[in-house]
């Protein structure tokens, strides 16, 4: 190199120690050095401020005396201390891969590599450079890609269980094969549109008001002025979502062929409120009321509609819908845990 390039790589970089310093710190790694014939460790102050230490840096510390990287490391990783000298032993370089624990960060998840820089004659690792880097959030994003992998796997297999007992319930009941593709191309519509409004959310609690207005877009029209709405703004989590948005699909289906929403004159009325136990638990009262419909009267035939309203809001829900059929319309009414397990923690029974 010449003279005047080494110059300028020395102004620009520093000595060799400062760059290898700042090469570390870009790939937020941490480094010390080990020295197996004196058992002394000497810490970097990355290392220490990763680790959590209470050393001074570039002082060797003795490990017979005052073992920091064990007292830092996790309980059940400890043992693993023995098991990497052992492994240094053997090669010169390890892999290496353990938890740390901070006492207001709390469990921290390591890896990175120790390297044997010199031997003794006798082949026995005398200098070791360890580098190391903070996988915490790594760890945690693979967990969580775990989670919505398991997730999907269930809700997937959930989709399916619903749509092949609607399949079996719509057809059970199906007078054609055109009343079939309807009745069961209206269903799928029905659950789609929850699905859709859970999906845009993340999966996350919905509101009420949208749930239910996604419902009703399909019924568009003067049958639409005849619904109110009345409640307070309130979010419903997946599972109460899926089944009340279902709910509600077949309860204006029957509005509009059978009931109050199949004359010029019927209103359904739909609300809810939201109250709390002795015990601070809160509960969805959610009322469909309709009024000034032909007089109604039970089918023999349980369909699918049926099911839902009945079987599967119960499953699904924790609660016991109340549906009566009234001369004056049909009323709807559930008191159910806003909190219920989410749906990979339930077990669903499938109706037959």
């Amino acid at each position: 190199m010449p003279h005047g390039d080494s110059e300028s790589y020395s102004k620009h970089f520093g000595d060799t120690a400062e760059l290898y310093q700042a090469a570390l710190r870009a790939g937020k790694l941490a480094a010390w050095e080990t020295d197996l014939v004196t058992r002394t460790r000497t810490w970097t102050q990355d290392a220490i401020d990763m680790l959590g230490l209470d050393v001074t840096p570039g002082i060797p510390i003795p490990m017979d005396t005052s073992n920091d990287l064990l007292d830092a490391m996790h309980p059940g990783d400890r043992h693993l201390l023995d098991v990497f000298h052992a492994q240094l032993l053997k090669k010169d370089e390890i892999e290496v891969s353990y938890r740390i624990q901070r006492p207001k960060l709390g469990t921290l998840y390591m890896t990175g590599r120790g390297r044997v820089l010199r031997r003794t004659a006798k082949g026995t690792p005398s200098r070791v450079v360890h580098i190391i880097s903070d996988n915490t959030t790594e760890h945690e994003n693979a967990l969580h890609r775990q989670m919505l992998m398991r997730e999907l796997s269930h809700r997937s297999k959930n989709q399916l269980t619903i749509i092949s007992v609607m399949a079996r319930q719509t057809g059970r009941n199906a007078n054609s094969m055109e009343e079939f593709q309807h009745s069961f191309s209206e269903r799928l519509g029905g659950l789609s549109r929850s699905i859709e409004l859970l999906v845009a959310g993340d999966w996350q609690p919905t509101p009420l008001h949208a749930l239910i207005r996604s419902q009703l877009e399909s019924f568009a029209g003067s049958e639409l002025e005849r619904i109110t709405l009345s409640g307070p703004e309130v979010r419903v989590a997946a599972n109460i979502a899926q089944a009340l948005g279902m709910s509600l699909h077949e309860l204006a289906t029957n509005a509009v062929k059978y009931g109050a929403l199949s004359n010029d004159t019927g209103t359904v009325d739909i609300s809810w409120q939201v109250r709390q136990d002795d015990e601070g638990a809160e509960y969805l009262s959610f009322k469909w009321q309709e009024r000034g419909g032909p007089e109604v009267s039970a089918s023999p035939r349980r369909g699918f509609g049926s099911v839902v309203l009945e079987t599967m809001v119960a499953s699904t829900m924790d609660t016991a819908p109340d549906y009566q059929l009234h001369p004056a319309g049909v009323c709807w009414q559930i008191d159910a845990p806003l909190n219920t397990a989410p749906d990979s923690q339930r077990t669903r029974q499938e109706p037959n």
